[in-house]
C-alpha cells in the first residue's frame, strides 16, 4: 500500500501543539486554510486532494472518544466486527507492545493462546432418555430461562445448543444438573 501523503508520527511536544493551535486559529481566519500535506501519488486530481486534505486535518483535531467513534463508525459501515476473541487477542497484543515487548513477543502469545484453546465451552443437548423427556423440558427451561413451548422444541430437535460461552466450571455444573434427570449432554 502506497502512502498517499507524507505526516509525522510523533507526538507533538507541548510548543509544537501551541504551534498548532495558533496555526489552526489562524486557518480559520485565514481563507486559504492550513498548509497542504506533501502527496506522493499523482492519481488523484486537485479535487480529490483538497477533499482528502479536508477531511485528514479535520480528524487530526478529534480527541480520543471522538477518534474511537469514528473507528467504531467506519468499521461498522465497512462490516469489519471483530469477535470477543479477536478482541481480546488485539489487546492482549495492545498491552505487550504497550509494555514495550518486540514483536516476536507478541507472536508468542498468540501463538500461545491458539495452543490453550477456548476459554469458554457450549453447552450442546445431544439426546435423552425417552423416559425423562418432562424433567429434561423442566431442566432446560430452568437453565436457559425459556418458555415451555420453546423449551420442547429445543429438547426435542437435538443436537441443539443450551448455552453458549459458558466458563467450564459453569459448564460443567449444569452439565452434570442435565445428566442428573437424563440428558446427554456435550460440551463444545
Amino acid at each position: 500500500m502506497r502512502a498517499l501523503f507524507h505526516a509525522s508520527t510523533t507526538a507533538p511536544s507541548d510548543a509544537a501543539a501551541a504551534e498548532r493551535t495558533t496555526a489552526a486559529a489562524s486557518a480559520e481566519t485565514d481563507p486559504e486554510g492550513p498548509p497542504p500535506i506533501i502527496w506522493t501519488t499523482d492519481r488523484l486530481n486537485k479535487d480529490q486532494i483538497a477533499k482528502v486534505d479536508a477531511v485528514f486535518h479535520k480528524i487530526l483535531w478529534l480527541d480520543m472518544f471522538e477518534t474511537s467513534m469514528l473507528n467504531n463508525l467506519i468499521n461498522e459501515r465497512l462490516g469489519l466486527n471483530l469477535t470477543n476473541k479477536q478482541r481480546a487477542q488485539l489487546q492482549r497484543q495492545m498491552k505487550m507492545r504497550a509494555a514495550g515487548q518486540s514483536g516476536a513477543a507478541t507472536a508468542s502469545v498468540a501463538v500461545e493462546a491458539v495452543e490453550e484453546g477456548p476459554k469458554l465451552v457450549d453447552l450442546k443437548l445431544t439426546g435423552f432418555d425417552a423416559k425423562s423427556k418432562i424433567k429434561v423440558i423442566k431442566e432446560v427451561r430452568s437453565i436457559a430461562g425459556l418458555g415451555l413451548k420453546e423449551a420442547k422444541e429445543l429438547v426435542e430437535g437435538f443436537p441443539k445448543t443450551i448455552q453458549k460461552e459458558l466458563k467450564p466450571e459453569q459448564a460443567q455444573e449444569l452439565k452434570a444438573k442435565l445428566e442428573a434427570v437424563g440428558a446427554i449432554i456435550e460440551l463444545v
